[in-house]
């Protein structure tokens, strides 16, 4: 069985995968799927570590992909996701959640 500690470098690791990958729909059969995904890989993490703050950082229950689109009528799903992952990793740098962004950054940029 893998340990708390295991787990939430698991989940950075995912999280950091989807921010980092060129193409984040495909993780997702469209933005709204990838919105929950990044939640629920957000919430498992703010569980793990005793978090409560993660919806004060999400602001509302529709998530980003549903008031994005709706703001934005034109926009591609592909458009979507990227302001999806925008936002995403801007709640991921306010919790101070253990992205490996250096190490990422220098796997996807050798790909």
């Amino acid at each position: 069985m893998k340990t708390a500690d295991e787990i939430i470098t698991y989940l950075a690791d995912r999280i950091g995968h989807i921010y980092f990958h060129p193409k984040p729909l495909m993780f997702a059969a469209t933005a709204e799927e990838l919105d929950r995904v990044l939640y629920l890989y957000h919430e498992i993490w703010s569980e793990i570590v005793g978090r409560k703050d993660l919806s004060l950082q999400v602001g509302n229950s529709l998530g980003f992909a549903i008031p994005y689109s709706r703001q934005h009528p034109q926009a591609t799903d592909e458009q979507v996701a990227q302001e999806v992952v925008r936002r995403w990793s801007v709640v991921s740098r306010n919790l101070e959640l253990p992205i490996p962004y250096e190490a990422l950054s220098q796997k996807f940029q050798q790909s």
